[in-house]
């Protein structure tokens, strides 16, 4: 354990409480020196766990935000950015920001490309603080921020390619000898020059940050993860990391966010760049009826658990009404194909849903249905729906038709492990025999974690031959994408696979700077996306992917390497950032 945290200091000693980095600090090499002995020890030590700390979401997060005077534009973004702010609690900030090469600085939580209303409760996302502020405007003008045919997915992009409203450079203009009354007319420069909608940028050496103005002295920034010098760890941030400062706070003299020691700072005008006039109508919405109201639709089969045929869905609308005055909502949902509706609290007429709800002011509505999937339902089709609160786009990710384990059989796989726990089998020949104890089949036909993750990844050759000029020797071995052709990739579960620089896209034309960045996030898995019997495939090794495999329990992960339970959410927040990994589910291929 002790090993562990002492490469967590090593890495982010130098790191500010906000400070987002853009570019790598350690090689490839160093990477690799955190060994699978050292990541496992500290991954079953039942100790570490992702404590609660941060900001926790105000009742009435903005009663002094006054949108008058501003255009539509700006209040688009402005109104955006407090949406964001809402779901602080779904919106995790990274904090394996030492798992970066020189190679290929790309991030996990690089931009997510979701609707805003589907960060939820079951579906979390993972935003820095660049790549925050291209959501927002994602989100609310329907605006790639791209400057110089570079995607601004991080403070330097912003920095170096944008246009600035205002930009110094303390370090080298000589404001440490200015006298107060210097630096006093400096900062009223600086806040004169902003206006709502703004990008304020800092740069300190390889670190910076960049945050969203949204007017009265305000912004609104994701943080980053927490280093905690008393206990010399870093924590996730459970309560969320969007959060709402004054300005002031970046001119607290003596402290390191402290603007006028920065090496740069400057202010980024999108909306003036990009010449942007129109406003998206779900923009509009969000403006109005839906300011300062957090909705949400939950569903019982999270994202990446499957349904079976003949099974039933349960939606929940979930809406909390922030602000100090009443709120009247209508709700409308789709009946998705190959479902048929069985109750709930809206009304179907024709294939529509829907429902109006008053909401007192600092209240939270319920509002469910229960569905159920047509046993003729074939496999792989996706059950979804578009959903709208006041007209705002409010979804959950689709559920994909599959065959899963039955309960009798899920509860079976508990017993099979502990009637197990004193064999002396390990590996997957151990999950091969809790399968088949449970379920009466084996779950796959090879004992070898590492076969069944080289047959689904393949090289990614054109790629590679694209990337020719680059020295690193290990520079091949990091690409790889899925095989279409692949034994397993029947029972791969649905988007829970990914890590380290594996593509999704499997085309043999080169990817563009944009589809670089899309087609290499990863996904985040947690347990409440797993169903019991599921099997974890993770690579420590981006080589020849040598790695370990877990069996999902339903309360636990089994280590089929040592044959013990640990908790596995600390594993799975981990696992996507730096290793190949695979979620497969046997009872796919039944």
């Amino acid at each position: 354990m002790k090993r562990f945290f002492s490469f967590f200091v090593t890495v982010v000693i130098l790191l500010s409480l906000f400070a987002c980095s853009d570019e790598p600090k350690s090689t490839a090499k160093e990477n690799v020196a955190k060994t699978k002995e050292q990541i496992e020890e500290h991954l079953a030590d039942p100790s570490f766990q992702c404590e609660p700390v941060g900001v926790a979401i105000t009742e009435n997060p903005f009663p002094d935000l006054d949108l008058s005077g501003m255009t539509d534009a700006q209040k688009a973004v402005v109104v955006t950015a407090e949406s964001f702010y809402l779901r602080g609690s779904r919106i995790q900030y990274e904090d394996t920001r030492f798992l970066k090469t020189d190679k290929l600085p790309y991030y996990r939580w690089a931009v997510q490309q979701r609707k805003l209303e589907e960060y939820t409760s079951q579906n979390l996302g993972f935003l820095q603080c660049a790549a925050f502020c291209y959501e927002v405007y994602r989100n609310a003008l329907d605006l790639d921020l791209i400057y110089k045919d570079k995607v601004c997915y991080y403070t330097s992009r912003f920095d170096t390619n944008a246009n600035h409203v205002l930009r110094e450079t303390p370090v080298a203009s000589g404001f440490s000898s200015m006298s107060q009354e210097q630096l006093d007319q400096k900062k009223q420069e600086f806040l004169s020059a902003l206006q709502p909608g703004d990008i304020i940028v800092y740069r300190v050496k390889n670190n910076g940050h960049a945050m969203v103005y949204v007017g009265n002295d305000t912004i609104i920034h994701s943080g980053g993860s927490v280093y905690n010098w008393d206990n010399k760890q870093e924590v996730y941030e459970y309560q969320g990391t969007v959060r709402k400062d004054s300005v002031d706070f970046f001119f607290e003299k003596g402290k390191t966010r402290y603007l006028f020691n920065k090496q740069s700072y400057c202010i980024i005008r999108p909306i003036e760049d990009f010449g942007i006039t129109q406003v998206p109508q779900k923009s509009l919405d969000r403006m109005g009826v839906m300011r300062g109201v957090l909705a949400e639709k939950l569903s019982s089969h999270t994202a990446g658990q499957t349904v079976s045929p003949g099974e039933a869905l349960t939606y929940t609308f979930s809406l909390n009404n922030t602000t100090g005055e009443e709120k009247t909502l209508t709700v409308t949902d789709t009946l998705p194909l190959h479902t048929e509706f069985v109750s709930g609290d809206l009304t179907l007429s024709d294939r529509t849903l829907s429902a109006t709800v008053t909401l007192p002011a600092k209240s939270t509505v319920q509002l469910s249905y229960t569905l159920r999937v047509k046993g003729d339902t074939p496999s792989g089709q996706q059950i979804r729906s578009e959903s709208f609160v006041a007209s705002v786009p409010t979804d959950c990710p689709a559920v994909t038709v599959g065959n899963t384990l039955s309960e009798t059989e899920r509860d079976a796989i508990g017993k099979a492990v502990t009637e197990l726990s004193s064999s002396q089998l390990r590996g997957l020949e151990l999950g091969n025999a809790i399968y088949e104890k449970a379920t009466g089949r084996v779950a796959f036909p090879t004992t070898a974690p590492e076969q069944i993750l080289e047959d689904l990844f393949r090289h990614y050759s054109v790629a590679l031959e694209s990337k020719a000029a680059e020295t690193d020797p290990n520079w091949p071995w990091y690409w790889r994408s899925l095989d279409p052709n692949s034994t397993y990739l029947s029972c791969l579960v649905p988007n829970l696979y990914g890590g380290r620089y594996v593509a999704e896209n499997t085309d043999a034309d080169p990817l563009t700077d944009l589809e670089w960045f899309q087609a290499k996030r990863a996904r985040y898995v947690s347990a409440n996306q797993l169903l019991p019997g599921d099997f974890v495939f993770l690579s420590y090794n981006s080589k020849d992917l040598t790695g370990s495999v877990y069996l999902f329990t339903g309360d636990s992960l089994l280590d089929l390497q040592s044959n013990k339970e640990i908790n596995p959410e600390p594993l799975l927040q981990r696992i996507v950032s730096d290793r190949y990994f695979a979620v497969l589910r046997p009872s796919l291929t039944k």
